[in-house]
């Protein structure tokens, strides 16, 4: 299915932040970057206090899988409504919360056990906050629903995910190429630099990763909904078609 193509998908995730750029950058700032910052800054208290670098390296990928689910989720609701604002994401914030929550819980306890199984349920459970966002189901329900999707289409989704994973690290690195000899911070690399230019540097490019993670999983939300049960005449459909 040409729309589960990587091209294909990470185009219609621009399409859809050009067509919504207040919304999507404003969820990426607000419910992805900044509480990001505010975890490194916990990770940076806790390193000060001699705990274990491991720990921070776990946390770190735990708040990346929540706040993405939260992001994605956010960006559904507010593709819907089609109106300036969230739709009824905030509503749904409690149920998005424990979404990612779960989500980040069962991929962490894969990752200890093994790799593979970490990958599997990465891509199981790659819609699901789209689908506790979009559709009026409980929490356990909207888990058994992305499982069902993406059932298929698991390897596809797999390499769209890497090629994701390639497209923000390019992205971070031309970010930090442009944006260090304008700020001049000379610690930007360092996720736990609180000098302010590197700070603000790693704010702002924490949005932008949050902002493309977030529209490709609501394209990829739309991809796997039409291959699974048709064509849908809602806004959504509208949107990516």
């Amino acid at each position: 299915m040409r729309s589960l193509e990587a091209g294909h998908a990470i185009g219609r995730a621009f399409a859809l932040i050009q067509r919504f750029p207040l919304q999507v950058f404003g969820v990426a700032l607000l419910a992805g970057a900044v509480p990001t910052r505010a975890l490194y800054y916990g990770i940076s208290l806790q390193q000060a206090r001699g705990l274990p670098d491991f720990a921070g390296t776990f946390e770190g990928i735990f708040v990346s899988l929540l706040l993405q689910t939260i992001v994605a989720g956010l960006l559904v609701s507010s593709a819907i409504s089609g109106e300036p604002g969230l739709g009824t994401g905030p509503r749904r914030l409690p149920r998005l919360f424990l979404a990612g929550l779960l989500n980040a819980i069962g991929s962490i306890v894969a990752m200890i056990c093994l790799l593979f199984p970490y990958f599997f349920l990465l891509t199981r459970w790659s819609v699901v906050g789209a689908v506790t966002a979009s559709e009026d189901i409980g929490i356990s329900t909207a888990f058994g629903r992305s499982s069902e999707l993406t059932e298929g289409a698991r390897l596809r989704i797999f390499g769209l995910l890497i090629t994701s994973g390639v497209c923000q690290m390019l992205l971070l690195v031309l970010g930090m190429v442009v944006l260090i000899p304008v700020t001049g911070a000379t610690a930007a690399t360092q996720d736990f630099s609180w000098q302010p230019a590197a700070f603000a540097m790693r704010l702002v490019l924490e949005t932008l990763m949050f902002a493309l993670s977030g529209a490709l999983q609501c394209a990829l939300y739309v991809a796997l909904r039409e291959r699974r049960d048709g064509p849908f005449a809602d806004r959504l459909s509208e949107i990516f078609a």
